[in-house]
């Protein structure tokens, strides 16, 4: 008993060496921990590189996730910085070793099929990002600025669910996603400080 390490500050020292791998890595790299109740449950570790190619998004299937469960979660603490390290080594090597994608002659990486992806989800990300300005907007509601913001996020997470519901997605999966969402717009607004568009909705 002496020598067990506390799963309290275990896993404090895994999110640091997450941060950690995450700035050193040669892609964006995300790693997340997260507790998950499917399979009996656990705290589940994931490593995800933001895929350039549908050959970099399958050869990631499946790979740089582990599951510790519940009852191995007090002898394996010692081993959840090692895990992080692994999971995030696993999807960099995955991607590395894939032959370097052929620059097409607009200069990005992207299949067409991603592409056509991307440019759906900014058309959709419009859409809705206009349809909620004008509601919040309306002079009829009478909300504060933040109340109004938080009205717009949620039914922004709702459409996200329910999309996710309807093509399988996971819960833990969705997380993932909105996690790596929310730091693509924190990057932008980063980079372009006068970053706005509609996205601040006016709150």
């Amino acid at each position: 008993m002496e020598n067990r390490v506390l799963i309290g500050p275990a896993i404090a020292a895994a999110l640091s060496r997450a941060r950690e791998v995450e700035k050193r890595a040669p892609r964006t790299l995300r790693i997340r921990l997260h507790l998950v109740t499917d399979n009996g449950g656990g705290l589940q570790i994931t490593a995800r590189i933001s895929a350039e190619t549908d050959e970099e998004l399958m050869v990631q299937e499946k790979k740089g996730r582990r599951l510790v469960s519940w009852d191995e979660l007090d002898e394996t603490a010692d081993r959840l910085v090692e895990i992080v390290e692994e999971v995030a080594a696993e999807v960099l090597s995955s991607v590395q070793s894939l032959p370097r994608p052929t620059r097409q002659s607009g200069g990005g990486t992207l299949s067409e099929g991603l592409q056509r992806e991307a440019a759906l989800a900014e058309l959709c990300a419009e859409k809705v990002v206009r349809a909620a300005d004008r509601a919040i907007n309306d002079p009829t509601v009478n909300l504060d600025a933040a109340a109004k913001a938080e009205a717009a996020m949620m039914a922004g997470l709702k459409l996200a669910a329910l999309s996710a519901f309807a093509i399988g997605v996971k819960a833990a999966e969705l997380v993932e996603e909105l996690e790596c969402e929310l730091a693509n717009l924190k990057q932008g607004i980063r980079d372009h400080p006068t970053f706005s568009m509609h996205r601040k909705l006016h709150s």
